[in-house]
């Protein structure tokens, strides 16, 4: 799979613009503030149907604008496909495949897939859980459709038990039933969520140790850790134990949304342990991991990655991402850095100056 080409319409800060794309890598490069990463995020749009940098779809429209669109053309399989994104301010945001609207946007998830890096990956070394909980969700999700659905049944029914505990905490009543009910959905497929957290981090840990390897040299060992807050095969019983708790609180304290996963170097948390170069190529080495668990070829999208590493894990980047063989997209402000790096390393790319 690849993607030819990208049409923009008010998008962020572009008015119009159309950019071609070839199978191989694509540098994109410019001074800062020109656009660069706001052409990755168009990329991503196509493939995830929303931003990767901001919370609602109203803040990728252009300043002063109502409408904004983002078109693309994928080959995939021997057939091209175009994909269609529009927001609008007085609109439902639309995405269509090939002309056909979808009726949910979930559909669309894992038909064209990428895994982005950028500067602000360290974030889910340093913040909370729910940022990692994301991070693995949606790699699942993009390879796993079903993995898709069941997190959004289970995102569903536990704001409807949530309103309904907070609702019998202030109204100082219980109603067993009610949340037996909830309890009875949410085990159909919370299970099947903890198994599948726990099999990416097992199916991950052989190729996430190797690259971490060969981008560092070989000098400290890397793992997951992966903490369901219940066990998969004992959900029901320990969620009903643990209802007066939730009705105390006013919600849910326990479940697939509690889960966490623990960075380890060397046996230590890295978030306590860790330096600052640590953590940014052990994100680094993590994200590439995922790369082997999304059929099809995913796209990579890698934003200001040369300012942030050395020149040795620039070349084993490098390296690594020509033996992938993937379309990759990077972006950097210094346009003779990029021509340097390539020309040392024998690369073909295709430069894009914004």
């Amino acid at each position: 799979m690849h993607l030819r080409n990208v049409t923009l319409f008010n998008f962020k800060n572009y008015a119009r613009g159309k950019f071609e794309f070839t199978p191989g890598i694509n540098c994109i490069v410019g001074d800062n503030g020109t656009g660069k990463t706001n052409l990755l995020d168009a990329i991503y749009f196509l493939c995830l149907t929303k931003s990767a940098f901001q919370s609602s779809d109203q803040l990728v429209l252009k300043d002063g604008e109502s409408q904004a669109s983002v078109r693309g053309e994928f080959e995939k399989d021997g057939a091209t496909h175009s994909v269609t994104c529009k927001i609008g301010i007085s609109m439902r945001k639309t995405v269509s495949c090939d002309d056909q609207e979808y009726d949910r946007y979930s559909e669309h998830i894992g038909r064209f897939t990428s895994v982005l890096i950028h500067p602000h990956d360290v974030d889910y070394v340093r913040m909370a859980s729910d940022i990692r909980r994301k991070l693995f969700d949606g790699i699942l999700s993009q390879s796993d459709h079903q993995y898709l659905d069941d997190l959004l049944t289970y995102n569903r029914i536990l704001k409807q038990r949530n309103a309904a505990l907070k609702s019998m905490r202030e109204g100082r009543y219980r109603d067993d039933s009610l949340l037996d009910s909830y309890d009875d959905q949410m085990n159909k497929v919370a299970p099947g969520l903890i198994e599948k957290r726990a099999k990416i981090v097992d199916d991950i840990r052989e190729r996430f140790g190797e690259i971490y390897k060969i981008l560092c040299d070989d000098k400290e060992e890397v793992a997951v850790l992966y903490s369901p807050s219940i066990i998969s095969d004992s959900f029901i019983s320990e969620f009903q134990a643990g209802r007066a708790n939730d009705l105390d609180a006013g919600r849910s304290l326990q479940g697939p949304h509690r889960d966490d996963f623990t960075f380890l170097i060397d046996d230590h948390d890295l978030k306590n342990f860790g330096s600052q170069g640590q953590q940014k190529s052990y994100m680094l080495a993590l994200k590439l991991s995922f790369l082997n668990l999304i059929e099809g070829k995913p796209l990579l999208l890698l934003d200001d990655i040369f300012d942030r590493l050395d020149t040795g894990r620039i070349h084993h980047l490098m390296k690594l991402i020509q033996d992938l063989g993937l379309q990759s997209f990077i972006t950097d402000a210094r346009a003779e850095r990029v021509k340097e790096i390539m020309t040392e390393l024998g690369v073909k790319a295709h430069t894009i100056y914004i």
